[in-house]
């Protein structure tokens, strides 16, 4: 029986969140997932490389569920350039995502594609409208069995505008997944029994 992990803190920012964040309270069902608990919560501005103005604010907020797997939900708002691709990403592969999609409201602005990449390290999101203030994106979210960090990750999130005179990204602060001890310890036995096997050969 998997043991539930807590958080150290519950990290609330000053920023104003998004009215669909508030929409998540307990009881609320997502796919079918219910929520019973909000873990930790933080609105991050994101700044594009030499630039000291955010250029977007990403509320990234994590929930237990009621089956004691967790939650992770994206919003991006306030943005000043034409955002077209969002990713969160982790640094190790073994974390599983065992559900993902969205939840619009009003007129915020759905993705194409909200994803796992191929490497397995990071959540995509692709989308042709136009993400720039006063539109919002819809809420992004995913479930996974890994806790998070007590502290969000430093430029774990980016937002990224691609054009002729090239791509402009901005980075920032978002909650990710940190994979359970045992399956790193049994990810790390892998890999000795094959360095094992390889000496012998």
């Amino acid at each position: 029986m998997r043991k539930k992990a807590f958080l150290s803190a519950l990290v609330i920012c000053a920023f104003s969140m998004p009215a669909i964040a508030s929409l998540l309270v307990p009881g609320t069902v997502v796919g079918s997932y219910t929520i019973n608990s909000v873990e930790a919560s933080i609105a991050s501005p994101f700044y594009a490389v030499g630039s000291s103005s955010p250029s977007a604010t990403v509320t990234s907020t994590v929930y237990l569920t009621t089956s004691n797997d967790y939650l992770y939900a994206y919003q991006i708002s306030d943005a000043t350039v034409k955002f077209s691709y969002f990713t969160v990403s982790w640094t190790q592969p073994s974390v599983t995502i065992d559900a993902s999609s969205w939840i619009t409201a009003g007129a915020e602005i759905a993705p194409m594609a909200w994803d796992l990449s191929d490497t397995g390290q990071e959540m995509e999101a692709l989308f042709s409208g136009n993400l720039k203030t006063p539109n919002s994106s819809a809420l992004l979210w995913f479930v996974t069995s890994d806790a998070p960090a007590s502290t969000a990750t430093a430029d774990a999130g980016a937002l990224i505008k691609y054009s002729a005179a090239g791509p402009t990204v901005a980075t920032g602060s978002v909650f990710v997944p940190i994979p359970e001890p045992l399956t790193m310890l049994l990810l790390g036995s892998g890999w000795m029994m094959m360095r094992t096997c390889n000496r012998k050969k």
